[in-house]
This record gives structure tokens, sequence and C-alpha cells, in this order.
């Protein structure tokens, strides 16, 4: 229960999370493709403001996806011990009722912490699983867009004899 919550959270945190990683990127992009105007009009200073500005607003949503999974994974935890712990206590009024001795209760308890540790390590890649499926959807965007311009086409203006000649001021 505690790795399904923590999808659940996580999930609307990371998508939250790759939009401003995102904008933090193109800032850094367009600034290092363009650096001889950033350069040029002393923007240097301004361009890494922005950038840090980006990433000071993601930093709250890490501390809270920091939490959240912190949280989560105490409670897998405690899940976990929980019912190891309940399974022996019973095991032991089984054991003074005579109605089962100490290796049937401990193979049992065991099986049942197996079982509850196989549950959580199904929920613990719970942050990863929701980031996968956010970059899916970012690889499925692409691959559905339609790009303004139809490369196999054959409308448009063909140039018959190019040259090729190119000048530098």
């Amino acid at each position: 229960f505690g790795g399904l919550a923590e999808m659940k959270f996580m999930t609307g945190l990371s998508a939250s999370d790759g939009t401003e990683y995102a904008n933090a990127g193109n800032v850094a992009t367009e600034t290092v493709s363009a650096i001889r105007t950033v350069l040029a009009f002393n923007l240097a200073s301004v361009k890494v403001t922005e950038y840090h500005a980006i990433l000071k607003r993601t930093a709250k949503t890490a501390v809270k996806k920091g939490i959240t999974g912190g949280l989560a994974f105490g409670f897998s935890q405690f899940l976990i011990f929980g019912a190891f712990s309940l399974s022996l206590w019973y095991g032991g009024q089984l054991i003074s009722s005579r109605e089962a001795d100490f290796t049937q209760v401990l193979r049992v308890s065991t099986a049942i912490l197996m079982g509850a540790m196989g549950v959580g390590e199904c929920y613990s890649m719970a942050g990863d699983t929701a980031e996968a499926n956010l970059a899916a959807g970012r690889i499925f965007e692409i691959l559905d867009r339609v790009p303004p311009i139809d490369s196999y086409g054959k409308a448009g203006l063909e140039l018959q004899n190019p040259q090729g000649l190119l000048q530098f001021d």
C-alpha cells in the first residue's frame, strides 16, 4: 500500500519536475548555442540567474519527493515487520495451546515475511516507474508529431543547379 501511494504521488511530482528541468535545459541550451551573443550583450550573469531560479523552484519539489519517498519506504517496512511480528505473536499463541510446534510457526512466519517483502519490492521502484511513464509519454509525443515540412513529398521548389558558394563577412 505504501508503494502504491508513493507511485501515485510521485507521478504528479515527476511531471512537474520534468517540466521545470526541461525549462532549465532550454535556458542552458539556448545560452550555450548563442554564447557569442550572450557574451556580446553581457547577458551571462542574467542567464545564470535565470537558470538558478528555475532550479530553485525545482528544489522544493525534490524535497517533497524525498520526504514522500522516505515516508512511503518507512510505511512499507512497517508493514513487513508488522506482519512478521503479528505472525510470530500468533505462532506463540498456537505453540502455547499446543496446536503447532516451533518449526511449523517459524516456517509459516518466514513464508509470510518473504511474501510481504516480495510485495514491498514490487513497489520499491514506484518513483522510477512514474518517471518511466512520463518519459514514454514524451517519446510518444515525438513519434506522433506531424512535422510541418513533408520531407518525402514532391511539393516545393527544387533547385536545378545548386553551387554551395558561401561568403563570410
